[in-house]
């Protein structure tokens, strides 16, 4: 049997829309130290102005414990990869999670502002 991971906290990324009253996970990790965690999340940029991204950082149990209004880019930059591929992949994930779950899914974003 695989070794599986011990968690210290998780940062996920979330799209709180507006439109739909929906949060959307966008992204995000665990992390094994509480060091790394620590010192990620103390470099993570608050948004200045008023923003629909948010940044959560949780504990080991999955509750949330501190957030940060973030910049569309500063999801880029942490994930790696352009919004609309966030998206397109959150979309595909709840998509799959409502199947499973045997609930009809709202139809796919078209555009993102």
């Amino acid at each position: 049997m695989p070794h599986q991971k011990h968690y210290v906290g998780y940062i996920q990324l979330i799209f709180a829309d507006p439109q739909s009253d929906e949060d959307i996970t966008i992204g995000g990790g665990g992390f094994c130290s509480v060091e790394r965690h620590a010192a990620l999340w103390a470099n993570i940029p608050e948004c200045g102005g008023d923003s629909d991204f948010i940044a959560c950082r949780m504990n080991e149990n999955g509750d949330i414990i501190a957030e940060k209004q973030v910049s569309a880019m500063t999801c880029e930059e942490m994930m790696g990869k352009p919004i609309c591929e966030l998206f397109a992949e959150a979309e595909t994930r709840l998509a799959w999670e409502c199947a499973k779950a045997g609930v009809l899914v709202r139809p796919a974003r078209q555009q993102v502002h």
